[in-house]
């Protein structure tokens, strides 16, 4: 076939969405080395969105290959070895490259997020200090430095003050990140008022323009509970032929402990690595929706065997064959209906929190993308009660195969609450279940600061000093545990 034919196919499959066809012809796209100059780096990008890692890195050495290996093509390749966890990699590529043959602030920006992400909070401080230095309009470098573990909180406080002027020039991105970055280091400094006022400065902002629908939350949460009951998920479930107890699925609502739970489990000889895994979100694609009638749908056409099959293909590209790994996906509640019945054998973990605590801390935290919810305490309310459905319905279908744990007593009694986890999924304790501050690997979500940390109860309370000016979510959150 034609090279020509094989382009028109990958863009014919693209727009189909059919995620099998796009696999196929970048496959032969590979295989005949079609010229295809900078184009192969955005194949790399919907194929890492597949979760075909390794045709993904593929593609983008194609990339760097017909681009002669100029710095703007290693630099791409760079990112897409950072998309799926390989950050030393990525950290040695861009670094290799002379600083004149890149946008100084866009290569010191992305060394200073791979660092971050890995732990050398030294080099990424560096990094970021560079970036600040050189371009005060930056918000994503200030809100990078405010989630560094502190160092001069007053000096950053005057830097940022002083980047004020050149910040209000910018879009409402960077603006917003600007102010949670502010209230941050307020928070820090114990200034409870203008830290809230901060928050709530960027909040404002991001709400103008990503939208989040209460009613449609909610309607989601009832659909799920009203079709997916324990018969309907043992039918599909005995349907799988495929071993699933590799993946540990863990959820709860952001901020709730989540990346903590994900961190004691791979600090463990047996679980390879985890994260914010995309897998749920693939295999709801493939059937068309996360509710019964379309499971059922497809199972009745395909089996179930197919779906679990690609959960752990995906679970392979990205960990290597054979390996138990923590799936944390964003989400998660919302999928589990399909997961539970695709991957029978998979422990559960859900994670719960004091609600005011998690609300603050959530809308605290700038969420990059997904959480369309956090950036008003009404929203948060609302979607709090519509996960808090959602987890009752859950914890009786699920029975045993889930573990209820509270982030209060596994803060306070870390020993107690790791034993617990463990017993759940069939692990032996370990030396290293005592250290997990020190296991090193990448971490991409806001806590990543957190979990370089010994296990404390720091968090626990946190809301205190803003319970005033929480009520907006107390009253709303409140109102319907009054109703009910």
């Amino acid at each position: 076939m034609a090279q020509s034919d094989e382009v028109a196919n990958f863009r014919s499959a693209l727009k189909a969405r059919d995620r099998a066809a796009i696999n196929r012809a970048a496959v032969k796209l590979l295989e005949q080395k079609t010229p295809l100059g900078e184009q192969w780096f955005s194949i790399a990008q919907v194929l890492e969105r597949n979760g075909e890692l390794a045709l993904a890195i593929s593609a983008a050495a194609r990339g760097v290959e017909q681009g002669n290996g100029s710095a703007k093509a290693r630099f791409q390749l760079a990112h897409i070895l950072s998309l799926v966890n390989r950050n030393d990699e990525a950290i040695e590529l861009v670094s290799a490259i002379a600083p004149n043959q890149l946008n100084a602030t866009q290569r010191d920006h992305f060394l200073g997020t791979c660092y971050l992400e890995t732990g050398d909070f030294e080099q990424a401080r560096s990094a970021f200090e560079r970036v600040a230095a050189a371009w005060q309009g930056s918000g994503v470098t200030w809100l990078s430095l405010a989630a560094l573990p502190p160092a001069d909180d007053e000096a950053l406080l005057d830097q940022l003050n002083g980047a004020r002027p050149t910040i209000i020039q910018a879009g409402a991105d960077s603006r917003a990140r600007w102010h949670y970055a502010r209230g941050t280091v307020l928070d820090r400094l114990g200034r409870t008022d203008e830290a809230f006022a901060e928050f709530a400065a960027g909040a404002k902002l991001v709400k103008s323009v990503r939208a989040y629908d209460p009613d449609a939350d909610r309607r989601e949460a009832e659909m799920l509970v009203g079709e997916f009951d324990r018969e309907a998920i043992d039918r599909i479930a005995a349907q799988v032929a495929a071993e699933t107890s590799r993946p540990i699925l863990v959820t709860g609502l952001p901020r709730s402990g989540t990346t903590l739970v994900e961190q004691i489990l791979t600090s463990h000889s047996q679980i390879d690595d985890g994260g914010e895994l995309p897998f749920g979100s693939i295999l709801i694609r493939e059937t068309g929706g996360n509710g019964l009638p379309r499971l059922e749908s497809f199972v009745s056409g395909h089996g179930a065997d197919p779906l679990a099959r690609l959960y752990l293909h995906l679970g392979d590209q990205r960990f290597g064959e054979g390996s138990r790994f923590v799936d944390k996906g964003l989400g998660a509640s919302r999928q589990l209906g399909v997961l539970a019945s695709v991957l029978p054998e998979a422990r559960i973990i859900w994670l719960r929190r004091e609600p005011l605590d998690c609300a603050w801390s959530c809308f605290r935290t700038f969420f990059t993308q997904g959480i369309e919810w956090s950036w008003s305490l009404k929203d948060i309310a609302a979607h709090f009660q519509a996960e808090d459905e959602l987890y009752a319905h859950w914890r009786d279908v699920l029975g045993e195969r889930m573990l209820t744990l509270s982030y209060e007593e596994l803060a306070g009694n870390p020993r107690e609450g790791i034993g617990r986890i463990l017993d759940h999924v069939g692990l032996q304790h370990e030396p290293a279940m005592e250290q997990i501050h020190d296991t090193r690997r990448t971490v991409t979500t806001a806590s990543v600061a957190q979990v370089r940390q010994p296990i404390h109860q720091s968090s626990v309370g946190s809301a205190h000093r803003y319970r005033d000016q929480l009520k907006p979510f107390t009253e709303a959150y409140e109102a319907k545990a009054s109703a009910g």
